[in-house]
């Protein structure tokens, strides 16, 4: 019997300790930093904001519409530049790089990165007619943030989630996520607020953000406000190389 308290005790110590380690890492995983790129011909403007100092890419064009890029988890936004420049060639367009990450300053939360979409926003509203947003992954909070606080014209999602809280909670099952998590991007609770018409992109085959995610927030919308479309065969990270996913982009923004 003492030998069985033992091993309970152990494992159980054990259990704490990786519960203290997520705890205190989340946000390390959640938002990994990526090093800042300097070779690029792109222009860029430095953003200052609330403790930090934001590097915005800038894609400038004849057009009075503008769209903000908001990126996944370690994405290398500055590779979406040519691609985006293609595809949506009449708008402005401008890919944010998150706090902490691409030459970006300061600390990386929700409420910093909502808070940052937002003084973005509000600094691009006094140059162009209209503004819209896609987000990616973990920028499809970010965007649904935006959108709940802010007159966004068009939305596009692709590979969402309902909230990063669901998420994890699918991942570290075994664990009381719900405690531990400080940042939930609870985006079907934003899209409570949310009134520009939505695109949703999903990826079939997507491992890590499931479909059924993307599903979930899509019902949170009214039905008249979303279009939701399955892009067969791709998966999380190659959802872009897949020729449907250009064709409702570009449809989405005409």
């Amino acid at each position: 019997m003492i030998r069985l308290l033992k091993i309970i005790s152990f494992f159980s110590f054990i259990y704490v300790l990786i519960c203290l380690w997520l705890y205190l890492e989340q946000r390390n995983i959640l938002y990994k930093s990526r090093p800042e790129v300097v070779s690029l011909k792109t222009p860029y403007f430095w953003l200052d904001v609330k403790n930090a100092k934001l590097k915005i890419w800038e894609i400038i064009s004849t057009g009075t519409d503008a769209i903000i890029y908001f990126g996944g988890n370690a994405e290398p936004i500055d590779r979406n530049i040519n691609t985006y420049q293609n595809w949506l060639n009449g708008k402005n367009i401008y890919l944010m790089n998150y706090r902490g990450s691409g030459g970006s300053t300061g600390k990386p939360s929700e409420i910093a990165l909502c808070s940052d979409a937002v003084e973005l926003f509000d600094y691009l509203e006094k140059k162009h007619d209209r503004i819209s947003a896609i987000g990616r992954s973990l920028g499809t909070g970010v965007a649904s943030c935006l959108a709940s606080k802010r007159d966004i014209h068009k939305l596009a999602l692709i590979t969402p989630f309902d909230s990063i809280l669901s998420v994890a909670e699918n991942i570290y099952s075994v664990f009381p996520v719900k405690f531990l998590l400080k940042d939930t991007f609870d985006s079907m609770e934003y899209a409570k607020t949310i009134y520009a018409e939505v695109l949703i992109l999903i990826a079939s085959k997507d491992q890590i953000i499931p479909p059924y995610h993307g599903y979930r927030l899509a019902n949170a919308f009214k039905t008249n406000q979303v279009n939701v479309h399955t892009v067969d065969g791709a998966n999380h990270r190659n959802i872009s190389k897949f020729p449907k996913y250009a064709d409702l982009l570009r449809e989405f923004f005409r």
